[in-house]
C-alpha cells in the first residue's frame, strides 16, 4: 500500500503532512466497525528512504554530525578521492557490566 508520494519544490512539513495517516493508525489500533465486527489493525513496518527517515525522524542526514540512530558518536569526515567520506569510528571499550571474552 502506498499511502503517499511527494513531489514539489520544497519538502513537505512532515508533523503536518502524516498527522491524517497518524490519526487514522491510531483509530484502527483502538478498532473500528466493520459491519458486526470490530476490526484492529496496527503498522508493523514501513519503508523509506534514508534522507526521508532523517526528516520524519527529525535527526541529522545520514551523512550529517551525529547522524547514526543507534550511538552519539558525532563521526569523521576524511578526505577520499575527489570527494569526501563520512565514518563512525568503532570503538573497542566495552561497556561495564559486559564481558569481556579476552579475558575468558
Amino acid at each position: 500500500m502506498i499511502w503517499s508520494l511527494w513531489q514539489g519544490k520544497g519538502k513537505p512539513h512532515f508533523k503536518t503532512f502524516l498527522q491524517p495517516l497518524v490519526d487514522e493508525l491510531n483509530k484502527l489500533q483502538e478498532g473500528v466497525i466493520v459491519g458486526q465486527h470490530e476490526v484492529k489493525a496496527i503498522l508493523t513496518c514501513c519503508t523509506i528512504d534514508m534522507q526521508t527517515k532523517a526528516q520524519v525522524m527529525e535527526m541529522s542526514p545520514h551523512n550529517g554530525q551525529y547522524a547514526c540512530i543507534t550511538c552519539e558518536e558525532q563521526g569523521l569526515v576524511f578526505q577520499q578521492g575527489k570527494g569526501h567520506r563520512k565514518a563512525i569510528p568503532f570503538e573497542t571499550e566495552i561497556p561495564r557490566g559486559t564481558v569481556d571474552l579476552e579475558q575468558r
